[in-house]
């Protein structure tokens, strides 16, 4: 029987060196894709050219999707859920900024002709092969709302618990681990019941889920996804590779209002990054043997590699 595939969606904004790296890397080490890859994007005018370059040079191997604003009036039946008027004043922004994203996300999901989606932000990167076993798959069909693969964890993270109750097994010669997140012991990282970085799910229940709620990019989707699989008990159990296969690259943030995500993080700002990638330089994931059991990857420095296949430290560049 040949592997079963999985439908791939992207979301990204000003970060197309970075999505170039991304798709580099998850066609290198995933072994489970379905042409073409879905990518929803932000349109700034300023990146225009980038995302143009990026078009042109993977062609049929991906499908763009760019969000435009529209009316939140067509969205009234949304709130005769509470919660959703919850969401509202957690997050005003999307009433002011509201645009088709949860349109165009859930048409890609409804008409996808794969039985598995796997949602992936801009900064994430596949570091080693991986192929879904089809036992894992039969088990996102057998129980498609409790429960879900979270390829960016693992046994390996700092922050798994050893006291939880885990559930180990190999298929074919890989190392897997269960839990769940109502496992008293399980630490808060391994109580997240719903994630965009590299995690996948049922096609039918993942619609059905995002039908449920509102959202209007990819950072309320992943806040009030988690806050509604919690309400209404989904998503209780995650499989994870026992040390996992992806992680983000954490050198850019879109989320300029939380200083906290900052600290760590060597932030380049994404205009440096776009004139980069459209000189002919192409972003290159490092990571050591201690990143690798962090939640994501900080790099204190940066490399790029150009047509000439010559690998430069960014801050070289910067000075030049």
């Amino acid at each position: 029987m040949k592997n079963k595939k999985v439908h791939i969606i992207f979301f990204t904004y000003k970060r197309a060196i970075m999505l170039d790296a991304a798709i580099t890397s998850l066609i290198q080490r995933f072994k489970s894709i379905s042409y073409p890859i879905s990518v929803i994007y932000h349109y700034n005018k300023n990146h225009k050219k980038s995302y143009n370059y990026l078009k042109k040079k993977y062609k049929y191997k991906l499908k763009f999707y760019e969000r435009k604003p529209a009316s939140l009036l067509k969205r009234l039946y949304l709130f005769l859920n509470p919660i959703n008027l919850f969401f509202l004043l957690r997050w005003p922004n999307i009433i002011k900024k509201y645009n088709n994203f949860k349109d165009i996300l859930e048409k890609i999901i409804k008409n996808s002709k794969h039985e598995y989606i796997m949602l992936c932000p801009d900064d994430i990167f596949f570091y080693k092969n991986f192929i879904i076993p089809k036992e894992i798959l039969n088990k996102l069909d057998k129980d498609p709302s409790d429960i879900f693969l979270r390829l960016a964890y693992g046994k390996n993270i700092k922050s798994f618990s050893k006291k939880a109750k885990v559930k180990s097994y190999v298929i074919n010669e890989m190392k897997f681990v269960e839990w769940n997140r109502l496992d008293g012991k399980a630490s808060q990282d391994m109580k997240y019941s719903f994630h965009v970085e590299a995690a996948v799910y049922n096609r039918k229940f993942l619609l059905k889920f995002f039908k449920k709620f509102i959202y209007h990019n990819p950072i309320t989707l992943e806040a009030n996804g988690l806050k509604i699989s919690k309400f209404y008990n989904y998503l209780k159990k995650t499989i994870s590779p026992s040390e996992r296969v992806a992680a983000s690259y954490q050198i850019n943030t879109v989320q300029n209002d939380n200083i906290y995500r900052d600290k760590y993080r060597v932030q380049i700002y994404s205009k440096l990054l776009d004139n980069l990638y459209l000189k002919g330089y192409n972003l290159v994931h490092k990571i050591n043997s201690k990143q690798k059991k962090d939640n994501d990857v900080y790099p204190k420095e940066v490399y790029l590699v150009n047509n000439k296949k010559k690998i430069f430290n960014l801050k070289k560049i910067k000075k030049s």
